[in-house]
């Protein structure tokens, strides 16, 4: 039996919380935060806050891949995001990539639910989803590879 991918892992430690892995994760958090009645800025939801920050980018990371330097990762990750024809170098990749905002909330959950990922045309339309969404992903994680650092945008700057 393959071991449970990281947001699996995060919300079975909560043996009360049934986990829907097709619902935004964010939501499955706030619903997971009413189930524990867990109160705003308390040390008991920050710490939980932060261990599913933590999950959401081991989840990018084992859904995804991490290393920059293999095109098969930067052509997988493309092809999610729905770039066609996939280019056919990194550069490529990293230059279509950076013409591409998408939620990354959203697609960490594309990995399972199998659905395709909203793209935006700009950083701004992107930003007004992600607020009025709250699907923010947390910009500063130790785990965070190179390649989840080059798709993260600045919503909040």
């Amino acid at each position: 039996m393959a071991a449970p991918r990281p947001l699996q892992a995060f919300f079975a430690k909560y043996d009360r919380f049934d986990y829907n892995n097709t619902a935004p994760p964010t939501r499955e958090f706030g619903r997971l935060s009413k189930l524990y009645k867990w109160k705003k800025d308390t040390p008991t939801k920050e710490a939980a806050y932060g261990a599913f920050c933590t999950a959401l980018v081991l989840e990018f990371n084992t859904g995804f891949g991490t290393d920059t330097k293999d095109l098969n990762v930067w052509q997988g990750l493309c092809a999610r995001v729905g770039i066609s024809p996939l280019p056919d170098s990194i550069t490529g990749c990293r230059k279509a990539l950076k013409r591409t905002h998408v939620n990354l909330i959203d697609l960490v959950a594309t990995l399972s639910t199998g659905r395709r990922v909203k793209t935006f045309q700009t950083v701004n339309s992107l930003r007004q989803y992600t607020l009025s969404t709250k699907k923010f992903f947390p910009k500063e994680d130790a785990n965070a590879g190179n390649l989840l650092k080059y798709l993260l945008r600045g919503i909040l700057t």
